[in-house]
């Protein structure tokens, strides 16, 4: 016997339920493939989409999306400049240019610490003389998204009476998803020019809104007086740094293979790990290594008897024993000789995308791109900027701290 047609039907409050739920998770999931600049336009279509486009499921949602589509910015001492990974593979022959855009002008005294889910954690200080007539700064940190602009009032302020020159704090900045919380780490070398050296460690955590002091740094970072350099790399919930073990100071065991290690440092325990580089790499190069994440794995990179450039992936996060050969490119290749080795010393993976691994050099202010397929490379000229400091993997995103 067959159902009478009419007794399928829902009653009609339940299906405009069901079709306001239908319609708001398509609405959602078609508007997640959009760019962030659509997504503040659209905002303004109608009340029920503003809600959908800012409410914190979406955002995460659209995250997602855009890490798949990776992009990165070069940092010069004035600007930011982003870059669109997918433009730049389909012109690679484009300059890369300064936008005209004063919004992505930095101020004076303004260093961008790092770069987590589409924030960049902008350093700031100022000086002060105190009532005794002593010198000091406050150091302070702002936390700016450059797609939706928006960014946060000072936070993080505390005085320094150390009279210590700037390069002698490193800072980093993470985000702990566990909590959903983002942190800066500041690292300080608390022994002036003391043979021992000691590297105190705090964190300030967004929300908490407090600075809190953990365990010491466990060994010496290299470069730790550069800012620009090593200022740890965000990658499976931690950040990363190269170190050279022992108690003296700083670089003085760099000829000693033995003494390499990566500083691992859990954003949610806030305990460090100490990992060894791959055992391949049984000889000190001539210039200094690298780590930087690729697909979003820990890469070491370094140069082997100034004739190849190695990368090693980490396949699985802190294993040693899942350390990979990704990579072998030689100098002849990359075309470095026309350029001098000081092109070699400047090279920086960044991120690898359709089967092209693209590379900053920021002594001759170039991307360097190469195609593994047909091992072929091309080169794209930065104009404009009368140089970069560094560059940073960067994803277009809403997330906002204000």
């Amino acid at each position: 016997m067959s159902v009478p047609r009419k007794s399928l039907r829902l009653p009609s409050n339940t299906r405009e339920a069901a079709a306001a739920v239908f319609s708001y998770d398509l609405i959602a999931e078609v508007l997640s493939f959009l760019p962030v600049k659509s997504l503040v336009q659209l905002k303004s279509v109608s009340k029920s989409w503003n809600n959908i486009i800012s409410h914190p499921t979406f955002i995460k949602k659209h995250l997602k999306r855009s890490s798949q589509n990776p992009q990165f910015t070069l940092l010069s001492f004035t600007s930011v400049v982003p870059i669109s990974v997918h433009r730049l593979l389909e012109n690679p022959s484009n300059l890369i240019t300064l936008t005209n855009d004063r919004y992505y002008w930095l101020k004076y005294n303004r260093v961008i610490v790092g770069s987590c889910n589409g924030l960049l954690c902008l350093l700031g200080d100022s000086s002060r003389k105190a009532s005794n007539n002593q010198n000091y700064r406050i150091i302070w940190f702002r936390f700016w998204n450059p797609s939706i602009r928006t960014i946060s009032e000072k936070l993080g302020s505390f005085d320094d009476f150390s009279n210590l020159l700037p390069c002698s704090f490193h800072f980093a900045f993470g985000y702990d998803n566990s909590t959903d919380t983002y942190k800066v780490v500041a690292l300080r070398d608390g022994d002036g020019e003391a043979k021992v050296k000691r590297i105190t460690v705090r964190v300030f955590s967004l929300g908490d809104n407090v600075w809190r002091d953990i365990e010491n740094f466990p060994m010496v970072p290299f470069n730790f007086r550069c800012m620009e350099e090593n200022c740890g790399i965000y990658v499976s919930n931690s950040l990363n740094w190269l170190a050279l073990g022992g108690d003296t100071a700083f670089d003085d065991f760099y000829h000693r293979i033995e003494k390499f290690f990566i500083v691992s440092l859990d954003m949610r325990k806030e305990t460090y790990t100490m990992m060894l580089p791959p055992h391949e790499f049984d000889q000190v190069p001539s210039v200094k290594p690298t780590i930087s994440v690729l697909m979003d794995c820990l890469c070491f990179s370094y140069d082997f008897e100034k004739t190849h450039f190695v990368i090693w992936k980490m396949t699985e996060f802190g294993v040693e024993k899942s350390w990979a050969q990704f990579l072998k490119i030689s100098y002849q290749t990359l075309q470095t000789k026309q350029f001098g080795f000081d092109d070699v010393k400047s090279l920086r993976p960044m991120c690898l995308s359709n089967g092209t691994l693209i590379l900053a050099n920021k002594s001759l202010k170039q991307a360097v791109l190469y195609n593994l397929k047909d091992n072929r490379v091309e080169r794209t000229r930065v104009n404009n900027i009368s140089c970069f400091v560094f560059a940073k993997n960067y994803i277009e995103s809403l997330v906002s701290y204000c």
